[in-house]
């Protein structure tokens, strides 16, 4: 019983340590279907009908590029060391305590692919 756990111990040593280094491209063709769909259309939140309500769309890939770079996703050219206000909301550090998405916040390596990708100018070429 003592082998198996040691066993078990390494195995997730092992995992873990190999979850250390992110290696999913920081790109928009990978995060939109990755991470933006997968999350932020799924709850209703970012899809067509609700863009009438000042909801940006995400739903697809023409109209994500088009309404995130009207919500401002990208840092401050003028102070290019402060977080965006997308990462601000996906971190839960956004005034009066918004986060997207509302039910659950994403994971950290899911966050930091996608300030990786602002940083590097948050193109969706």
């Amino acid at each position: 019983m003592i082998g198996k756990r040691l066993g078990l111990v390494s195995l997730l040593a092992v995992g873990v340590a190999g979850c250390a280094d992110d290696d999913r491209p920081a790109t928009f063709d990978y995060i939109h279907p990755a991470i933006i769909v997968a999350n932020c259309t799924t709850s209703a939140c970012h899809v067509e009908n609700n863009a009438e309500a000042d909801f940006y769309n995400f739903s697809d890939r023409e109209s994500a590029c088009a309404d995130l770079s009207k919500a401002k996703y990208r840092p401050d050219p003028d102070d290019p060391g402060s977080p965006s206000r997308l990462f601000l909301l996906l971190t839960g550090d956004y005034p009066n305590s918004l986060t997207m998405p509302p039910d659950r916040r994403l994971p950290d390596p899911d966050i930091e692919l996608i300030e990786r990708w602002m940083q590097d100018g948050g193109s969706c070429d």
